[in-house]
């Protein structure tokens, strides 16, 4: 298959292309120009990855007339001659707690994320999959989301529109994936299990919020085995896809294993002064809305978890001890 994954160079598009180059497919990754997260893109496993680059901000949007000769003159060549099989949609800028509540910058993902998905139409492709978050879920439900965040708000808008496109035009299955919690090695480092991994390596306290609310965990070479499967299989049709691992428990008490297993893997003396201290920081954009996936759909295509949240956090720690040298 011919893939294109619009934010390749992000955690979860760089892990998903390494993925899909593994079991032979062809990736295309499109990127910035200019931008400063293609360093590792290079790697051992990415080696066969073609890049492409050019910026979504400078193409008309997708309702304008000329958008199909914006778009040849932006790739290059004409639009209608380059034919693929699928389309991923990572890109989405504001990710972080102050841009999640930034309308200005969430409305540009939403129209971007439209330009994408246009273009994945003019090139052919048979699917298209919108990397969507259980942000959009909010204190609502699976059948009535209500999000907090301008985020969620706003990967919930387009993941309706672009659901009505394809149930309109007919050619192209629309795939929403709402993911939950991927963590792993490559991911920002101030997530709550990179920033506890380096605590207990460094023996720092640690200060968390009352992390009372269900969260879930799914390992990040396990979202791309996931990711892989609903790429492949005709069988998955359309439709939203919950995206999480199978155990689902109070954030607690993933603090609490996190923190025993990476205390117990090495010299106890290194971790002497770590404390967990919950309760002192803040909430982010998205609340204390807890975490809820329901994977059934994903489990009958036949996804399984096969890394548990100990061996997660042991390979966390050991890359990062690689990291340090």
């Amino acid at each position: 298959m011919r893939i294109v994954i619009s934010g390749v160079s992000s955690f979860l598009g760089r892990a998903s292309a390494e993925a899909l180059l593994a079991r032979g497919h062809h990736v295309i990754g499109i990127v910035r120009p200019g931008s400063r997260n293609t360093a590792g893109l290079q790697d051992a496993g990415l080696r066969a990855l073609r890049l492409v680059r050019f910026d979504f901000d400078t193409l008309p949007t997708a309702e304008e007339g000329r958008y199909r000769a914006a778009l040849s003159e932006a790739m290059g060549r004409d639009a209608q001659t380059a034919v693929i099989d699928g389309w991923i949609h990572f890109a989405w800028d504001g990710v972080g707690s102050a841009g999640r509540q930034d309308p200005e910058i969430q409305t540009r993902n939403v129209e971007n994320a439209k330009k994408a998905y246009r273009m994945a139409e003019l090139l052919g492709a048979g699917k298209f999959l919108f990397a969507g978050s259980q942000a959009e879920y909010g204190n609502g439900t699976k059948s009535a989301p209500q999000p907090v965040s301008a985020y969620g708000s706003a990967k919930l808008r387009f993941g309706e529109w672009a659901a009505a496109e394809s149930r309109k035009q007919g050619t192209m299955a629309f795939l929403h994936l709402r993911i939950y919690s991927v963590y792993g090695y490559g991911d920002h480092p101030t997530t709550l299990t990179n920033t506890l991994s380096r605590a207990c390596l460094s023996g720092d306290g640690f200060a968390l919020g009352p992390c009372t609310q269900r969260w879930n965990y799914l390992e990040i070479r396990d979202f791309a085995a996931a990711l892989c499967l609903l790429t492949e299989q005709t069988a998955a049709g359309n439709g939203i896809y919950d995206i999480a691992g199978e155990s689902t428990k109070p954030l607690r008490d993933y603090v609490l294993e996190g923190a025993e297993t990476l205390l117990s893997a090495g010299d106890s003396a290194a971790g002497a002064g770590f404390r967990l201290h919950f309760g002192v920081r803040r909430d982010n954009a998205e609340g204390t809305a807890g975490m809820d996936p329901d994977i059934r759909r994903l489990s009958a295509l036949g996804f399984r978890q096969q890394i548990s949240f100990r061996e997660g956090m042991l390979e966390l720690r050991r890359r990062i001890l690689e990291e340090q040298g």
